[in-house]
């Protein structure tokens, strides 16, 4: 006796499911409300990210509160989760949670790390309080 089973898979479902099996990059960005830039790499908040082109744009909320000045500083480090990843383009800061009004930088990819991005250190207001990972070049996808 066989037992069949059928599934059938939403949209949004599918493409959860597809962003999973696809990661293509994830890392930390680090950010820190007093000082400058660089940021010591012991130092600030670190939050964990992961992006991928078939996801879309990675939105996230600050954690560090409360705000001891009016600018924040900033930066990103990923690394490729595939050979052929495909690197996020921008990285920035966002004044909406949809990451619609945004202050960004270009995301450069490491030549003497081969699978490395990053972002330069850059000051945000405080206002800017989504963090941003995303852009693709048209025709990736």
């Amino acid at each position: 006796m066989k037992l069949l089973t059928h599934l059938t898979l939403s949209a949004p479902l599918t493409l959860s499911l597809l962003s999973i099996a696809t990661a293509q990059y994830s890392g930390t960005i680090t950010t820190e409300n007093r000082g400058s830039c660089p940021i010591p790499l012991q130092s600030g908040d670190h939050t964990a990210f992961s992006w991928s082109p078939h996801a879309g744009d990675t939105c996230l909320e600050i954690p560090q509160e409360p705000y001891y000045s009016e600018h924040y500083h900033a930066s990103l480090v990923g690394y490729a989760e595939l050979p052929d990843a495909k690197a996020p383009l921008y990285f920035g800061a966002c004044t909406t949670a949809e990451c619609d009004e945004c202050t960004l930088v270009d995301v450069k990819r490491r030549t003497d790390r081969p699978g490395t991005v990053e972002s330069e250190c850059v000051e945000f207001s405080k206002e800017e309080r989504f963090l941003f990972v995303g852009g693709v070049e048209k025709g990736e996808l």
